[in-house]
């Protein structure tokens, strides 16, 4: 397989240390565990995928539960969550005092304030279940200016062999492009000038965690 330049080094944290996993077409980091889709094929982020994806979600209590962990960091100001889905955390965002605005490729309002450019300064950016979609995380994030990050991802465990990888339910080609682990994410937000605050799984009180290992993961960021 030809590599460019950028594939020969890891986007988190710089290393060449890179495995191929041709079966599960990813590429993955030896020293962070970050791993990356290699070949991308387009995907369908309309209308249809997001009343999939939450008509049975805990929208609500999911919401509620993600202001808690925003709050203790930024208590006011401009919110933007990038990748609102349903826009439920945006409404009640809003509910909550906050100047909360969405940003989503779908570009539906659904009922709360969206933006068409996530350009420009925020005082938190969330980002529950996008990061790992988005194609180019160095233009995104070149263009997002905000003092913290919360952040939500599937958690891939230690070192998983290709075969767990293949059968892991977040494990979706083409929706899922980025897989972090812990140490990954830190890696990428350090190097941006940014330091871990705050790391817990407390979603799977309420996504549930079909295994030993943590599900979902949260992760705070702030700037200095």
């Amino acid at each position: 397989m030809k590599q460019s330049d950028a594939d020969k080094r890891c986007i988190c944290c710089g290393s060449a240390d890179i495995l191929y996993l041709s079966a599960a077409n990813l590429r993955r980091c030896g020293f962070c565990g970050y791993m990356g889709q290699v070949k991308i094929e387009p995907f369908d982020y309309g209308a249809e995928y997001v009343a999939k994806g939450y008509a049975a979600a805990p929208v609500l209590e999911m919401s509620w539960l993600r202001l808690s962990i925003l709050h203790p960091f930024v208590k006011k100001g401009r919110v933007l969550d990038f990748g609102y889905g349903d826009g439920e955390f945006v409404r009640q965002a809003n509910r909550a005092g906050y100047e909360a605005y969405g940003f989503d490729t779908h570009n539906d309002n659904l009922n709360c304030p969206v933006v068409s450019d996530c350009s420009g300064e925020w005082d938190a950016v969330t980002m529950f279940d996008s990061i790992e979609h988005v194609k180019d995380l160095k233009e995104v994030f070149d263009r997002l200016d905000s003092d913290v990050f919360v952040i939500t991802t599937p958690h891939p465990g230690d070192n998983p062999s290709e075969g767990e990888i293949l059968s892991w339910r977040h494990y979706k080609p083409n929706e899922h492009l980025h897989y972090f682990t812990p140490a990954a994410l830190s890696w990428f937000f350090r190097s941006r000038g940014y330091r871990l605050m705050h790391f817990d799984n407390t979603e799977d009180m309420i996504r549930k965690n079909p295994g030993k290992d943590p599900n979902v993961v949260t992760y705070v960021f702030r700037r200095g």
